[in-house]
């Protein structure tokens, strides 16, 4: 009777231990990592320069989530075409302003960091510029090399 209870109390901590990590695990997951500023990567800037970057930066993402959330309902209505008759002028318009959008976040970007690089001494654009290749080849899927 006694090994009948104290089975039952640790299969139900054992569910309850299970239910718990899945949570941890789904709700990590699901949060985007975090951006990091470049102020906060290259530290070695003066206060008017800081103050231009981070102004730069919120109105840089602040774009760029704008064209991110249009980007997700575009491809939301592209997928559900796939169960829809066969309308390939709706499906090949819809893939027209994905393209187009991605365009735009691409310029968008680029010119972002031009304004950026154009604020910076020559170390500090040296730095950008590795930190901008390195993530280049984080996409890529390459890792960059450790230092000997």
């Amino acid at each position: 009777m006694k090994k009948t209870t104290l089975n039952r109390i640790l299969i139900i901590a054992l569910i309850l231990l299970n239910g718990i990590l899945v949570f941890v695990i789904v709700s990590k997951r699901n949060h985007p990592p975090k951006r990091k500023s470049i102020v906060s990567i290259v530290t070695d800037f003066d206060t008017k320069t800081r103050e231009k970057i981070v102004a730069l930066e919120q109105a840089h993402f602040k774009t760029k989530d704008q064209l991110m959330e249009e980007s997700s309902k575009l491809h939301a209505q592209l997928f559900t075409q796939l169960s829809a008759p066969k309308n390939n002028k709706l499906a090949d318009s819809i893939i027209q302003l994905i393209n187009e959008n991605q365009r735009e976040n691409v310029k968008m970007t680029f010119e972002y960091f031009q304004k950026i690089i154009r604020l910076c001494n020559q170390q500090q654009q040296n730095k950008i510029q590795r930190l901008i290749h390195g993530a280049f080849d984080r996409m890529e899927g390459k890792h960059p090399h450790q230092p000997r």
